[in-house]
């Protein structure tokens, strides 16, 4: 059951990004929210000790980045195409 929660947290934070490409939003309210799950990502996603070869902080920030950009933009295009 602990490998299923990261999962349903990352589910639901893309249910604000389906919201927004459902109703056509801007370039600069999903870059924001982008942003914001990047930094809970980075907060509260995996530490430098657990991941393979222990990066340091900035490029898990990189990672957090690339992962959050990723994640919204497949939330926001889910929703432009099947909720808009």
């Amino acid at each position: 059951m602990d490998r299923v929660w990261p999962i349903i947290f990352t589910v639901l934070l893309m249910i604000y990004p389906a919201w927004l490409g459902a109703n056509h939003a801007s370039f600069g309210r999903t870059a924001l929210y982008a942003l914001i799950f990047a930094i809970c990502l980075f907060v509260f996603g995996p530490k430098s000790r657990d991941v393979q070869h222990s990066p340091g902080k900035p490029m898990l920030l990189l990672f957090s980045l690339i992962a959050a950009s990723g994640f919204t933009g497949l939330g926001y295009g889910l929703g432009y195409v099947v909720l808009g």
